[in-house]
């Protein structure tokens, strides 16, 4: 059991290069009282944002580095945060440690998802089998929530509730009312709802998202992810022809947390595009796959 003695702060992981990308990925930094410790380091491209940003606090050590999944915008740039700290265990899910190890058919799987943002976030380098110890089995608070990935893990550390992606993405420096789903393919909703469910146990009083910021941690949080994404799957169900500018319009005006979508900047809603377009492709993708069960 690990007990906070300052509340965490967010690092914001802009990409120079990409329009739209500040505010967007985010790396945790909390304190306990053995020492600092990171909540998904980020791509490989701003782990030099980081480093700056330990530097400043004087930060010398890491007490563990904690991965909710290994995305590339989430865990790519873990191999070099590692190189920089070498004494620091990374805390990562049991089933992905093997692509921690070896991230090849991570890179591959990345690369098909992104495309040609993998060339703004930069590859991944691998981390030695021996610094690795399982979510599962660490003193960290894990709590398996797959959904938005199958490895997905949220952490409950003395209230605060690192969530990663399970309760989906907000834009809270831009928009404190703004939440979306992230389905990326494959989805598979049972396990993405009975993680909302699994969350909403929990005695956190703080939700610290992965896409980005903070919002109180209360019942109606976990409610309102679970109504948004049975309301995303249906309105995809009822729509199928339509394109996704349509199915945003659509949304727009029927989902109450995404109804911000018009308020937001429009380099926000260029790169919110990019991710949506992954998340309608997953939800079409299970659409299909249980058309054709």
């Amino acid at each position: 059991m690990h007990r906070i003695i300052s509340a965490p702060e967010q690092i914001d992981l802009a990409i120079p290069t990409l329009a739209g990308f500040a505010d967007f990925i985010g790396c945790w930094c909390g304190r306990v009282e053995s020492g600092f410790f990171l909540v998904d380091p980020g791509p490989a491209a701003t782990i030099p944002v980081v480093l700056e940003y330990l530097d400043y606090r004087k930060v010398s050590t890491l007490t563990a580095i904690l991965l909710t999944h290994i995305h590339v915008d989430h865990a790519g740039g873990v191999g070099l945060l590692a190189e920089a700290f070498p004494e620091t265990p990374i805390v990562c899910p049991a089933r992905s440690i093997r692509h921690l190890v070896d991230p090849t058919q991570l890179t591959t799987a990345s690369r098909t998802v992104l495309g040609t943002l993998m060339d703004h976030y930069g590859g991944l380098s691998p981390v030695p089998a021996e610094r690795i110890i399982a979510a599962e089995e660490s003193s960290w608070g894990s709590i398996a929530t797959p959904g938005h990935s199958p490895d997905h893990t949220a952490y409950l550390v003395d209230g605060f509730l690192f969530c990663g992606e399970a309760l989906g993405v907000i834009c809270a420096p831009v928009s404190p009312t703004y939440r979306r789903p992230a389905t990326p393919p494959r989805f598979e909703p049972t396990p993405y709802a009975a993680s909302i469910t699994r969350l909403a146990e929990t005695a956190a009083h703080t939700a610290c998202f992965g896409h980005f910021g903070s919002l109180p941690f209360t019942q109606n949080l976990c409610t309102e992810s679970f109504d948004q994404i049975t309301h995303w799957i249906a309105a995809i169900g009822d729509n199928r022809e339509a394109s996704d500018q349509e199915l945003i319009a659509h949304l727009t005006a029927t989902d109450p947390l995404f109804e911000a979508w018009n308020e937001l900047p429009e380099t926000i809603r260029q790169r919110e595009e990019i991710f949506i377009a992954n998340t309608f492709a997953g939800i079409r993708d299970y659409l299909v796959r249980q058309q054709g069960a």
